[in-house]
């Protein structure tokens, strides 16, 4: 087939290597919290963050954690 595209590309090897720290924004988009409301459950110390100098990072696995502490079953 003249269309067909070569082997390497019909089977790319892709790595796909995650993050281990996340911004303010990644962290709301991950999330669909606002950054404000993100800076405010840090300031709580209800989410923990990773500082680097003046920078502050958000674990994926803190995030995790804080939804699943938050998790609100009907009836229960």
């Amino acid at each position: 087939m003249e269309n067909e595209l070569p082997e390497e590309l019909r089977h790319p090897e892709i790595i796909f290597i995650p993050k281990l720290l996340l911004t303010y924004k990644e962290a709301a988009q991950c999330t669909g919290l606002s950054i404000a409301t993100l800076e405010s459950l840090v300031s709580q110390g209800r989410v923990p963050v990773v500082k680097i100098g003046k920078s502050a990072r958000f674990r994926l696995e803190d995030l995790r954690k804080f939804a699943e502490q938050n998790l609100v079953r009907k009836n229960q």
